[in-house]
Parts: C-alpha cells; sequence; structure tokens
C-alpha cells in the first residue's frame, strides 16, 4: 500500500471512530445552571457498598468496642433517621430540587459523627451527598429516593442494633459508669463486671417480650411501669 492510500485509510478509521458510539468513551457528568447534570443511573448512589454495608460490620464489632462507641452509634442513627424521613419529597416532582439541598444538609451534618465513628461510613455519605447534587429527571428522582430510604432504613436498624443488642456479650471490662444503659437488651447469659452491676442492671430493667428471656434497660421515667421485673 502506498503511503498516500495509508494515510487515506487513516483518515476513514479517524473519522468513523470519532462518529461511532463504540469508540466513544462515556460521557462525564455535564455542568447545567449550577448543578451537575445525572447520569442515566442512580446505581453511583447505593452501589455494592452502601450505608447498610458498612454498618452491618458494626453489628458483628466486639461488644467492648460497641459499649465504647455506644453513644455515637445512637447519635448518627438518629440523624439518619431524620435524613430518611425526608427522603420520600425526592419522588414529588414539584419539591425535588428543594428536598435533595435539604437532604445533603442533613447527610452534610452527620458528617463528624460517621468520622468519628468509622472512616468508611463517612465516605458513603460523602458518596451520597456528591449524588444529590447531580440533577435527575423525575423517574431516576423517584428510584433514588426509594433506593436512598431503603439503604438508610437498614443502616439505622444496624446501628440501633449494634448499639443496644448486648444478649450473651460479656461486658466485665467495660466502663458502665461512662454510659447510660437505656436501652440496652441482654438476657441470663450476658456477663456483667460484678455481681454489684448485675443486680443494678436487673433492677432496672423489664422482660420484652413476656416469656422471651430477654431484658431490657429501662430509663429511669419507664421503670415506675414496669410490668415484669426481673
Amino acid at each position: 500500500m502506498s503511503l498516500a492510500a495509508e494515510s487515506f485509510v487513516g483518515r476513514v478509521v479517524a473519522v468513523v471512530s470519532r462518529r461511532s458510539p463504540g469508540f466513544r468513551p462515556a460521557p462525564a457528568p455535564r455542568s447545567g445552571g449550577g448543578r451537575t447534570v445525572a447520569p442515566t443511573t442512580t446505581d453511583a448512589l447505593v452501589g455494592s457498598v452502601g450505608l447498610a454495608v458498612v454498618t452491618a460490620e458494626w453489628r458483628r464489632a466486639p461488644a467492648a468496642s460497641r459499649l465504647r462507641h455506644r453513644d455515637t452509634l445512637l447519635a448518627l442513627a438518629d440523624r439518619l433517621r431524620t435524613v430518611q424521613r425526608y427522603t420520600a419529597a425526592l419522588a414529588e416532582k414539584s419539591g425535588q430540587r428543594g428536598s435533595a439541598r435539604w437532604l445533603r444538609h442533613l447527610l452534610n451534618d452527620a458528617l463528624p459523627l460517621a468520622f468519628s465513628l468509622d472512616h468508611r461510613v463517612a465516605h458513603v455519605i460523602e458518596q451520597m451527598t456528591r449524588t444529590l447534587s447531580w440533577d435527575f429527571g423525575f423517574w431516576h428522582t423517584h428510584d433514588l429516593g426509594t433506593r436512598l430510604f431503603a439503604d438508610l432504613s437498614a443502616a439505622c436498624e444496624n446501628l440501633m442494633a449494634a448499639a443496644n443488642d448486648f444478649l450473651g456479650e460479656d461486658l466485665t471490662g467495660g466502663d458502665l459508669d461512662a454510659h447510660d444503659l437505656a436501652w440496652v437488651r441482654w438476657d441470663e447469659n450476658t456477663r456483667w463486671p460484678s455481681e454489684e452491676w448485675a443486680a443494678r442492671v436487673r433492677r432496672a430493667s423489664a422482660e420484652h417480650p413476656i416469656g422471651s428471656g430477654v431484658f431490657v434497660v429501662l430509663p429511669e421515667e419507664e421503670r415506675e411501669n414496669q410490668t415484669v421485673l426481673v
């Protein structure tokens, strides 16, 4: 093939490459009116590693670690529950932009707690705030709200379980004086730092459900209404 022919073929290939979708890289999110236009999928929000995944690891964490971080686990669960209540508004066409801005604000408020607990949890929340800056269309916004609601629901359940479930756990090395134990769940196999502590917990607890062998430490204001004393 002559040099001229090779040059011609090269120009043809270059033109086809520019025009054929198969040769084009995936477009990056575009900027539109101060917002970032979203890709055509909401997979980037939850993806393979969402809040439900990273918070589930706290349910399996050692009891001593969960007790030490109990206040933060409860506070973060409360913040995320507030975020969850607002996700339904993402499905409303008239208020989706305002709802997304408010959700970003709430998620950013939760970040300090998340970083103090677990950087993996914080990084997932940061990814959520970035996704909520994209300009989703109505149907994608509805899908986004549905998936975000489910992910937050599972995350809150995981954090609450990590903070409260100590059935059969060894708490003999825990500094129980440093924590409010209200709503902690325990059973006859839970071990306490001393007999005195065991007696204090028994006096402050009620069996729930009745006959289950599972006991809940009641807040002081609830103890007068105990139906089943330990």
